[in-house]
């Protein structure tokens, strides 16, 4: 069907409504056959195509083994599962039964996998139809997504622009159209970090809600900060949608890692309760980023939902924390997942803060700290070194304290006189939209609004909310992003140099929302609320201009 030029103006129709409408009503259309599996991934195959001519954003595409088993489907007499014939895409780091999983590196390639991952099992078995695996940074650590075996993936809303990491490949495709939803995994931000550069939805699960097994990352094994996978698709439904197929199959019973905790229904309150910070006290956000807050808050209040501001406490302890996981073991991590590969300039950059001797070190800590009076940045790159067991261990009940404290100070900052808590926490997606593929920094790219939420293991999704605006959205020189007449700092200096408003004119920003572990179900609902409310307020805010 994929050659069928006769049907092409109608193909090209029906796939704008297709990648448009939300993907359960896409599932329900496909339950009553009203399309078929295999009309589906006709569509979804085309833009597929299209979108890799544009973003280079797979690794392998395997459409001949995908209409087989959509046309298996469309015999059935019943729907297999709540996914059945849904074209799902995956992350080429999880495991998918004959294809190779790379992780960007030569070492993976020609090595085929005899068996799915637990989470691609899962998936076939509620009627998914798996057709590609999509691209990623060189051995994982990066937000850009390149490497040398497939090149570097670009968002489809500027070429100029990096798709993101490490699951850029799947963020492109699904914003591209020829994917409507799609599997990556998150470790400090990699399921949201893409959604935002891409302008999509995804969800970053509570750990050990979803089986991690067979989603390979160089730090394989190391627990301090876990993966775990996550959906990523053009609507809030359609991660809830995935959620809901493969918690209802008990995951727990093939990964045993997998808390035994059946999927709810939630509904959100009529009223939602929201925490909400627009700002961290150790980096600035880019103008863009504060609009796209400011907009969610406004349409928020606007439809009478309570808004409640918090204060993370000492988000430098979370980062320290998260920093020193992600560094524990040096270069060697890495290094070993590279084999004889030569490591991209990023990689060279990540490496060479391990490969620092103490002198050095000990001399850049003094000028951060005493010269550029960045204590916290001092303090980190005196510890990304090689770790002692001990220092392993203190790092490991730092992290949990860490937890005890930041959930302690949520109830005592938001909870209201009656006892009620907050439904969900409303903050940043990240500091900047969509960088270039060339952007570098002195000092490592800056996590802390995604990460958080590793260290917290807590659910987080993120919803795509408005788009750069080279004038709305332009930075003055000598001003700084917070707008409160303080002085521009080393951070804040770096990441100026890489928001380009010229350039990154119409590039999607986000907002993130989180809970509580284990509400994840909540915070899927919340979102849901969230987003509608968002749309309806720039309705009609379009509407009175």
């Amino acid at each position: 069907m994929l050659d069928d030029k006769n049907n092409e103006p109608q193909l090209l129709e029906d796939a704008t409504e297709l990648i448009n409408i939300p993907l359960e009503e896409t599932a329900k259309r496909l339950a009553s056959k009203r399309y078929s599996a295999d009309w589906v991934l006709s569509v979804l195959g085309r833009n597929t195509i299209q979108a890799q001519e544009k973003c280079n954003c797979l690794t392998d595409l395997f459409l001949d083994e995908a209409f087989a088993r959509a046309k298996e489907l469309d015999a059935m007499e019943q729907p297999l599962g709540p996914l059945h014939g849904i074209p799902v895409s995956i992350k080429d780091n999880i495991d998918v039964r004959g294809r190779d999983t790379t992780m960007g590196v030569s070492g993976g390639i020609g090595k085929p996998l005899a068996e799915d991952a637990p989470i691609v099992q899962l998936l076939r078995s509620a009627g998914a139809i798996v057709f590609a695996k999509t691209n990623l940074p060189q051995a994982m650590g990066a937000v850009y997504a390149t490497n040398h075996i497939f090149g570097a993936t670009s968002t489809p809303h500027n070429p100029a622009l990096s798709a993101g990491g490490s699951s850029g490949g799947e963020g492109a495709l699904i914003a591209a159209g020829g994917s409507i939803l799609g599997v990556g995994n998150d470790i400090a931000g990699s399921v949201r970090i893409p959604a935002q550069f891409n302008g999509i939805y995804s969800l970053k699960p509570t750990d050990d809600r979803l089986p991690a097994l067979g989603n390979h990352m160089p730090s394989d094994g190391v627990e301090l900060l876990r993966t775990t996978c996550g959906p990523m698709a053009r609507d809030v439904g359609a991660l809830e949608l995935f959620m809901r197929a493969i918690i209802d199959q008990e995951p727990w019973r093939i990964d045993p890692n997998c808390v035994p905790v059946p999927w709810k229904r939630v509904s959100a309150p009529k009223q939602m309760r929201i925490a909400y910070y627009v700002d961290l006290d150790n980096v600035a956000l880019a103008p863009v980023c504060r609009r796209a807050m400011t907009e969610t808050l406004d349409a928020l209040r606007a439809a009478g939902h309570e808004l409640v501001e918090f204060r993370v406490p000492d988000i430098e302890e979370a980062v320290h924390i998260a920093c020193i996981a992600l560094t524990f073991d040096g270069d060697n991590q890495i290094g070993q997942v590279l084999g004889d590969d030569q490591p991209l300039d990023w990689v060279k950059h990540a490496q060479s803060y391990s490969k620092t001797g103490p002198l050095k070190r000990s001399f850049l800590a003094w000028m951060l700290e005493h010269h550029h009076k960045e204590p916290a940045i001092a303090r980190l790159v005196r510890a990304l070194k090689t770790k002692t067991h001990a220092e392993i261990c203190d790092i490991t009940v730092r992290r949990n304290l860490y937890r005890q404290r930041f959930f302690a100070e949520l109830d005592r900052q938001t909870t209201s006189a009656d006892g009620r808590q907050v439904d969900v926490i409303l903050s940043p997606a990240l500091h900047l939209p969509a960088v270039e593929h060339t952007a570098k920094t002195i000092i490592p790219f800056d996590f802390s609004c995604t990460l958080l939420y590793n260290v917290l293991e807590a659910p987080a999704g993120h919803i795509p909310v408005t788009k750069l605006d080279r004038t709305l959205d332009a930075q003055h020189d000598g001003v700084s992003w917070y707008g409160d007449g303080r002085e521009i700092r080393i951070v804040e200096q770096e990441l100026r140099q890489l928001y380009k408003p010229d350039l990154m004119h119409g590039s999607p920003a986000g907002i993130q929302v989180a809970g509580r572990r284990f509400e994840d179900e909540r915070v899927l609902a919340c979102m849901r609320t969230i987003d509608t409310c968002v749309r309806e307020y720039q309705k009609s805010s379009c509407r009175s201009t």
